[in-house]
């Protein structure tokens, strides 16, 4: 066997191989791998490193494999609910633990407000031991909620002085080392967490407690037991630096100690191969070496930065201790033995000297400063992906090299001074120079580098040598690799050559060419200063050198580097400027300043100063070239920068100004030269900024006033030639834009102060005006230029000339004219001030012609004219400014009555004079205002602009229109002095009276009354209101008379036979007159202010007559009444009106006297026609309504006095009730109707007195003698007087005695039965008396009865009036016949022909329009039907009558549903019989009656804000007319109307959409809830239309009948809904409100109870049995078959019915399975498909089963049986009902 070769591999190579061998258990080291022995190579270039310090680091947290919770053994000492608290702390969950420490420090904080200190401060000692264990492991919890927690409760404990002594003895020496460790440590690490609430919580406790030394002012009885934990050297060194460190260098065994995982075995290899080493090696556990819920809120990543970032915080903190800390002091001990006391340098050093610790400063895993190996650890780069790692590490180099740092670290190397330092070093500050070097300029994060840029500076600037600390450092290790290669690779190997150029410069210059890598504003300040660290050994002083330095400064331009940076472009631009101007200074500075140059620092001994020429020549030349094009830059401010720059060159040298100044100069010639373009403006401000900022230097000022003097000489002799080439003459406009014009102008712009000096220039300019006057007035920007450096008399000379030519020119058009107009008025102010108002016309003709453009709406002109108008001077006179107001004032008048009447004005002439008024009203005194403007134009500005907005909504254009009339009279009105304003505010007052009358006005009457507030204090609404005369006037406009006579069906006092006398009148916008208009603004005064009521009571008189027009266009809607146009007005502004005024009438009257006395003095006074000074103002007012009563006689005054007697006559006795009939026998010749309204007045509302009966005597027995030929004059008078003073039929009052009444009765009788035709007044009279009569003589026997029935049957069929109190007194027969036995018999001969009458009358559906009169007279005519003879009820009544629903009364509708409703009943019987008895030849038609089909397919709209009561109710009673139409149905009477209603979709097109929408529920509103309310039982008589929610709870109940009646069709719509969103309302409402009410139904139809008491067939018997389960809406069905059971379940949804039931098989028992599931299939078609109930489904499972088993046929179509009863052919139906079948046998069909 061969003996084993060597291998041909070299030790490095072996020693790779084995550490791959060795797998993961051989982490990175801590520290750079360092040789022993220095290589051959080392050791001959001089390059061999010191010997390297090792770096031993502290011991790590170890976790521990189990502790003893301190808990265990302190349950009896703590309170139980404390126990619970702390046990909760140790569970894994954040959020158990979260509560656990609210609870805790809940129960602390009450410990703290406890009076007795002891009560539970015991316990808060006891738990302590379980909290300081607790605590290390909360305070770097993932959650910062816990964190947060634990902070603050430690906190909360310091402030328990038992608490804190118990601390403190804790850390002293009652705690272990571990421990005491811990606590301490995450203590330090919460005071510096990442979250500042956190850390200032934490910073609470840790600054209360911890001390660096011991007080000196704590006495020696405090000092036994000390209440500080003093952090001194000891405690530093041996328990916090360790842990910190631990935590920087390796955070996961931070955590890992403090939440220990499962014991995982340590692979031997790991131990065995690390048991010599004396540096403790990092060992990686499993991945998963802490449990996921204490991780759950972030990585484990995020979690080793977030502690690694608080212990760098840490120990920025510790090194900014005193200065004794870190020096090793020898001390000596009471024994006499010296021993070094502990120095934080011992720690830290090692630490600093660890390229693993400072990969905190290097953005990624390939920091240049740690070994790279082929499996790099990543943990070892800790600044990678960390950006707020790399923020903490430059913390720690700030507070390190920054003072009183820097003392730390000098003390620590034992040297006075970093300046200078030498290449022997201590290794770590070339370790730390290289990393800071080679970290900061490659750095990406903008946070980052705005942290980075003070400790960089601080650093590079307190080591001078750090360039070549950090060159050597890296020459070394660079040295090193070599060394290694070598010893890889063997001499064959090729030579790895090191860089001249350290890589720190190379980055340097990388980081210049990108533009300061991002941040040029943080980075361009701090080039100078790197720049001014660089040695020459690394930046040498010759040409190519410097060139690459700029080069790389310029490549950021070059490379469009800044153009990124949009919004800070300009910004960055000027501090790239800024370092090129400091690094050119500086450079050039040190090239001619220097010391003598010498071959290092030059190449081929060139002077310097011919480098730093070339330097400057080629630097200014590459400014110029890039200054306006890839910089963008403000001229301003680049000048500024130049002109410093180009002052220190010249103290500099200045051979090396004039070199600049070459490039300077020559970039305003070459603009100036070329002759396409003008010279750029940027250009020249930045000339004008070089000038201005050069004044300490007088070489550069003259330089450029001769470059800037030769340019503009050089600008008008090219201009001067051009026009004269171009051949144009002297008064001729110059059109094109000529480039010397433009450069001519800007130069006298900038350099005007130059230009005026130079007597050449001066001179050709002037000729050059004189010459070309056009062409110098077309160029505003050019005339102003020169006016402003010119001197005053040439100044005026030239404006004038100017003015002349815009204003007179001919050769200018009107557009070029006010171009240029415009361009003076909007140049330089400073200028314009200086010149004076012009003497001649000037621009007069120009402004006249703008102004008429303006006011037609042209906007520039209009814009122009403002313009002028607020700087009228230097362009016009005052006098032209007072014609335009002429002008304008005229063009405004004319078009404000149109907007202020709704008319359509022109917006823009209004637009236009309004801008032009406001304009003038703030320039121009109000007193030399026209008098047009203060009589029109200001009371019409104010309706404008305080009045019109608050009527309607406005577009835009008319809103700008108010608002400039607002401010203009709020300007003017607030400059006018008392006089004017007084006089103003008198004219607008009575602008606003007549606006109240005005009907064509846009403002109502309320809108201008509120409008008060904005006038002078004082104004009274009496100012603007019409006065009493004048609202008299306004009455005599309106009608007298009622405007039907129809209205006497409700109102006494209007005539049957009075002819309506209809005027014509105006109406506003909202259908008002001018009557209404001003007793609305009344109206609206009286409720807003009662004392105005009380002190003007004759107010009154005109709300009550409004109120009665109001009450009249109520009732007769379809006319239009002279005071309100129906079309417009609204009801609820009508019953607003007529309710109001109750309230005013009863508010006003209820003051009236109650003496008898003060009755008496009102009637005298009437009597006497002679006012009483004894009269209260009540009194005066009855007496002026009295006497207008009596001279006009009308109804329209009349029922006003009668609405006022009602108010004051209950509080009158019998005395005051004779005088007032004796006023009333006084008057009644002369004023009959006045007569009438206080014999009624006295009837109804005064005391019962003796002369009021006997009135009604003589009445009675006057009319006795009146004979037939006298009953159309005098009976009517006497019939209408007997009327009125006629009690009520309820009152107690005997109204004749028996014997006249009925003689009263047999002179009616007597008329009637004459020859003489009775006009329509004798009959509507007469019968109201018999009215009134019939309850006296209802004990009387006689003919008179047979008249007065026989006056009935006549009256049925006549007029409105007639026919009402006809049916009135029809109504009271009907209750007498009750009670007396000959007047019922006699009834019963006559009530049939009377109830036909009545019932003609309401089938008439077009017989009378929808108004009160009508209504009122159906409402008694369907209270008179209630009692209709069913005889006169047939199948048709249904269709006659269904449209008395569409009535606008809600109490017919009401009446009118119960008589259809048995209507309905009555056709459902014919329907059913005649569906029993059809054949085949003669079938019947089943189907909806047409007329309620009418109803029934209209909608209500989905809107209950906008839905009509009476529209609504009509369409819900329709419905329930048409489910009524189902009660007591055949199956196939409901089968043919459903099949009609599923044929026209009545269900989905009309009844769901409304009554859905009713109910909100297919709206985005929150549905009805029903909640409080039933929906399976509905009072009609209780429906009320004024309750908001009546009508939501009738179409509740309509939804409930419809569920009820038509499932089938309603679950059919619901299913094919393909809006999910309504769907599943729809679902939610019906299974929430109606399905648990239907279901309760379904069960109440089979319990026996209830089918026994509505008289139905028990279901259930010995062989069939019914269970219901109502807890899971389930019924089972039993058919016992030869004593076995056979059964079937039913089983109802949650969502019945718009979900199906479902019947279940439960047992089959002597059923074939093909017949069972036909039987369950009819079952389900039953109650499902043909609307049954489930009580219908078990009768026809019963019947068929009893068939099945006693051996009869089923049917083939429906599966039911028949019984055999003969032999035959016939054609019969199946049980169902809905299928005719032809068998050859005799059916016996059971009729149920």
């Amino acid at each position: 066997m061969p003996k084993p070769s060597k291998s041909s591999a070299t030790s490095g190579t072996r020693k790779k191989h084995a550490r791959k061998a060795g797998g993961d258990s051989e982490p990175p080291e801590l520290s750079q791998p360092v040789k022993s022995k220095p290589s051959k190579k080392q050791i001959k270039k001089g390059l061999a490193p010191p010997p390297k310090k090792t770096y031993i680091p502290p011991s790590k947290l170890k976790p521990t494999a189990h502790e003893v919770d301190p808990l265990d053994g302190l349950d009896s000492l703590l309170p139980s609910e404390l126990v619970l608290i702390l046990k909760r702390l140790g569970k894994k969950d954040a959020i158990t633990k979260s509560r656990a420490l609210e609870e805790l420090e809940n129960w602390i904080q009450e410990a703290k407000n406890e009076k007795i200190e002891y009560v539970k401060s015991d316990s808060l000692v006891n738990m302590l031991p379980v909290w300081l264990y607790r605590y290390p492991a909360l305070s770097i919890h993932a959650s910062r909620k816990i964190r947060h927690l634990a902070a603050a409760i430690q906190a909360l404990l310091i402030e328990f002085p038992r608490v804190r002594t118990e601390i403190v003895s804790f850390m002293d020496y009652g705690g272990s080392e571990s421990g005491i460790t811990r606590v301490l440590g995450c203590w330090c690490l919460s005071r510096w967490d990442v979250d500042r609430s956190v850390g200032l919580k934490s910073q609470r406790s840790w600054t209360r407690i911890i001390l660096s030394e011991q007080p000196r002012d704590v006495d020696d009885e405090s000092s036994n037991k000390p209440s500080y934990i003093i952090l001194d050297i000891n405690r530093m060194v041996n328990d916090l630096l360790p842990f910190l460190i631990t935590s920087v260098m390796d955070p996961a065994a931070t955590h890992l100690a403090l939440y220990p995982s499962a014991p995982h075995a340590i692979p031997p290899n790991f131990q065995a191969h690390h048991s010599q080493s004396k540096t403790l090696p990092r060992y990686k556990p499993p991945v998963e070496f802490s449990s996921k819920s204490e991780e759950d809120q972030e990585s484990a990543e995020d979690r080793n930065a977030r502690i690694r970032i608080s212990a760098l915080n840490a120990l920025s903190w510790i090194i900014s201790e005193p200065v004794h800390f870190f020096i090793e002091v020898i001390v000596t001990d009471y024994v006499g033995t010296s021993q070094p006391l502990p120095s934080l340098s011992a720690i830290l050093l090692p630490l600093f000297s660890s390229p693993t610790f400072w990969s905190i400063l290097y953005y990624s895993d390939n920091a240049p400063y740690l070994p790279q190996q082929e499996d790099s650890d990543p943990l070892t780069h800790f600044g990678t992906n960390q950006p707020a790692v790399r923020r903490a590490g430059w913390g720690v180099v700030n507070n390190l090299f920054a003072d009183p740092g820097l003392s730390r670290l000098l003390a620590w190397i034992n040297k006075p001074d970093l300046r200078h330092a030498t290449l022997s070093e201590d290794s770590a500050l070339r370790l730390i120079s290289f990393v800071i070097l080679r970290s900061a300029f490659v750095e990406p994060d903008p946070l980052v580098k705005s942290t980075m840029w003070e400790p960089f500076l601080v650093y590079i600037t307190k080591v001078d040598n750090a360039w070549i600390l950090s060159s050597e450092y890296g020459r070394s290790q660079h040295a090193a690799l070599e060394d290694n290669s070598d010893n890889e690779q063997g001499p064959e190997a090729s030579q790895v050559k090191f860089n001249d150029i350290p890589m720190p410069y190379v980055e340097f210059q990388s980081f210049l060419s990108l533009g300061c890598n991002g941040s040029p504003l943080q980075g361009y300040p701090t080039v100078l200063v790197i720049l001014s660290t660089i040695p020459q050994e690394i930046l040498p002083l010759t040409i190519d050198a410097l060139s690459g330095f700029f080069d790389a400064l310029w490549s950021a331009i070059d490379g469009q580097a800044l153009v990124s940076l949009s919004s800070e472009r300009i910004k960055a631009s000027h501090a790239f400027i800024e370092a090129w101007s400091e690094c050119l200074l500086w450079i050039t500075g040190r090239l001619i300043k220097g010391s003598s140059p010498s071959p290092s620092a030059t190449e081929g001994n060139v002077p310097k100063d011919i480098i730093a020429n070339t330097l400057v020549d080629t630097q200014f030349k590459r400014l110029f070239s890039d200054l306006w094009g890839n910089l963008r830059v403000d001229a301003e401010v680049v000048g500024q920068t130049l002109a410093n720059t180009l002052q220190k060159l010249e103290l500099t040298s200045s051979g090396l100004l004039g070199t600049a100044w070459l490039h300077v100069s020559e970039h305003l010639q070459s603009n100036m030269e070329d002759s396409e373009k003008r010279v750029p403006e940027q250009i020249l401000s930045f000339f004008a900024s070089l000038y201005h900022h050069s004044k300490a230097s007088s070489v550069i000022q003259t330089n450029i006033e001769d470059l800037i003097t030769g340019s503009a000489i050089d600008a008008v002799s090219r201009w001067t030639s051009t026009i004269q080439e171009e051949g144009y003459s002297a008064n001729e406009e110059v059109p094109k834009p000529d480039k010397h014009r433009e450069s001519l102008r800007a130069l006298l712009e900038h350099f005007g102060e130059i230009l005026k000096t130079n007597a050449k220039f001066i001179e050709m300019f002037n000729d050059l005006i004189t010459a070309f006057p056009i062409a110098f007035a077309s160029e505003p920007s050019l005339v102003l230029a020169y006016l402003k450096h010119t001197n005053p008399e040439r100044r005026v000379t030239i404006w004038t000339n100017v003015l002349q030519i815009l204003g007179c020119s001919s050769l200018l058009s009107i557009q070029s004219k006010m171009s240029l107009l415009n361009s003076f008025i909007h140049s330089d102010q400073t200028v314009l001030q200086t010149l004076h108002e012009p003497d001649g016309q000037g621009l007069l003709t120009l402004i006249d012609q703008i102004m008429d453009e303006a006011l037609t709406g042209d906007q520039p002109s209009l814009d122009l004219i403002v313009t002028l108008l607020r700087q009228p001077k230097p362009f016009i006179t005052m006098d032209a400014v007072h014609s335009l107001i002429s002008s304008t004032v005229i063009a405004l008048d004319y078009q404000l009555q149109p907007m202020i009447r709704g008319s359509s004005p022109s917006i823009e002439i209004l637009t236009s004079s309004l801008r032009l008024l406001l304009e003038l009203g703030e320039v121009l005194p109000v007193d030399d205002l026209p008098a047009p403007i203060k009589e029109n134009t200001l009371p019409h500005l104010f309706v404008l602009g305080f009045i019109l907005p608050d009527c309607r909504s406005f577009e835009e254009a008319e809103e700008v229109i108010m608002n400039l009339a607002k401010r203009l009279w709020e300007i003017w009105h607030s400059r006018a002095d008392s006089s004017i304003r007084n006089a103003v505010l008198l004219n607008t007052k009575r602008c606003l009276k007549d606006l109240i009358t005005d009907t064509r006005s846009k403002p109502q009457p309320i809108n201008v009354l509120e409008s008060l507030k904005y006038l002078d204090i004082g104004t009274d609404f009496q100012d603007v209101l019409p006065t009493e005369e004048e609202y008299l006037l306004l009455l005599s406009n309106t009608p007298s008379e009622p405007i039907d006579k129809s209205l006497a069906v409700l109102d006494f006092f209007v005539s049957c036979s009075q002819a309506s006398t209809l005027q014509g009148s105006d109406y506003d916008q909202f259908g008002f007159s001018p009557y209404a208009r001003a007793v609305k603004a009344l109206l609206y005064v009286v409720q807003v202010d009662r004392q105005f009521a009380r002190s003007n009571i004759w107010t009154l008189q005109h709300i009550i007559t409004l109120a009665n027009f109001a009450t009249e266009a109520l009732r007769m809607p379809h006319i239009t009444h002279p005071v309100f146009f129906n079309q417009q007005i609204t009801t609820p502004d009508l019953k607003e009106i007529v309710q109001a005024s109750h309230l005013i009438s009863a508010y006003i009257l209820a003051s009236a006297a109650e003496t008898s006395s003060w009755h008496i003095d009102v009637v005298n006074a009437v009597s006497q026609n002679r006012i009483s000074k004894q009269l209260d103002p009540i009194g005066q007012f009855v007496y002026s309504l009295c006497q207008q009563t009596q001279e006009t006689d009308t109804y329209r005054e009349s029922s006003v006095l009668y609405k006022v007697l009602q108010h004051i006559l209950p509080n009158a006795d019998k005395t005051a009730a004779d005088k007032w009939v004796d006023l009333t026998r006084q008057i009644e010749p002369q004023a009959f109707r006045t007569s009438l309204v206080i014999s009624r007045a006295i009837s109804e509302f005064a005391s019962e007195s003796q002369k009021l009966d006997r009135l009604r005597n003589e009445l009675a027995s006057k009319l006795s003698a009146v004979s037939p030929s006298k009953a159309n004059t005098n009976g009517v008078r006497l019939l209408r007087g007997l009327a009125a003073v006629a009690p009520h039929p309820d009152s107690d009052v005997i109204f004749l005695p028996q014997q006249r009444a009925v003689y009263v009765v047999q002179t009616l009788q007597t008329w009637f039965g004459s020859d003489e035709d009775m006009n329509d007044a004798v009959e509507c009279d007469a019968t109201l008396v018999v009215y009134y009569l019939a309850l006296l003589l209802q004990t009387v026997q006689g003919s008179h009865w047979e008249f007065i029935l026989d006056l009935l049957e006549n009256n049925l069929e006549e007029s409105l009036v007639l026919l009402s109190r006809s049916l009135q007194l029809t109504n009271l027969l009907l209750d007498i016949t009750k009670s007396n036995k000959y007047l019922r018999e006699l009834w019963s001969e006559r009530s049939k022909t009377i109830f036909g009458l009545v019932r003609n009358l309401l089938e008439a559906p077009t017989g009378f329009l929808q108004n009160a009169p009508v209504s009122a007279c159906r409402e008694q005519a369907l209270s008179l039907v209630q009692e209709l003879p069913t005889s006169l009820v047939d199948r048709n009544t249904l269709s006659s009558m269904c449209h008395l629903l569409k009535d606008s009364s809600v109490e017919n509708q009401k009446l009118a549903y119960f008589l259809l409703q048995q209507a309905a009943f009555k056709r459902t019987e014919h329907l059913v019989v005649e569906a029993a008895v059809d054949t085949q030849e003669n079938e019947a038609t089943i189907v909806l009656p047409q007329e309620l089909l009418s109803l029934l397919q209209t909608n209500v709209g989905l809107d209950t804000s906008v839905i009509r009561n009476e529209e609504a109710l009509s369409y819900l009673l329709s419905w329930m007319l048409c489910f009524d139409l189902f009660v007591d149905a055949s199956l196939k009477v409901k089968t043919a109307y459903i099949d009609h209603m599923r044929e026209l979709d009545l269900i989905g097109l009309y009844f769901l959409p409304n009554v859905l929408g009713i109910l909100d529920v297919a709206s985005n509103t929150q549905a009805f809830k029903l909640d409080h309310w039933t929906t399976d039982e509905y009072w009609l008589p209780m429906y009320d239309a004024d309750v908001p929610y009546s009508l939501q709870l009738l179409a509740a109940h309509v939804y409930y009948r419809g569920l009820l009646t038509v499932p089938s069709l309603i679950r059919t719509w619901w299913e094919d809904l393909k809006d999910r969103q309504l769907s599943s309302a729809i679902a939610s409402y019906t299974s929430t409100y109606f399905s648990p009410v239907l279901v309760a139904s379904e069960f109440i139809h089979l319990n026996p109870t209830k089918r026994a008491e509505a008289g139905e067939e028990p279901l259930g018997d010995d062989t069939f049995k019914v269970k219901i389960a109502q807890a899971i809406n389930e019924v089972t069905a039993t058919f016992l078959v030869d004593e076995q059971q056979m059964e079937i379940g039913v089983k109802l949804p949650a969502g019945y019915p718009l979900r199906t039931i479902e019947v279940k098989p439960i047992k089959r028992v002597g059923v074939h399975e093909k017949t069972w599931r036909r039987w369950l299939f009819a079952v389900q078609q039953v109650i499902t498909t043909h609307n049954g109930r489930i009580v219908d489904g078990l009768v026809l499972f019963k019947k068929t089963a009893n068939l099945h088993f006693e051996g009869q046929a089923e049917c083939a179509i429906c599966y039911s049986h028949a019984r055999l009863a003969g032999i035959g052919s016939t054609q019969v139906a199946c049980t169902s009902g809905s299928i005719r079948v032809t068998l050859q046998v005799v059916l016996y069909v059971d009729p149920t």
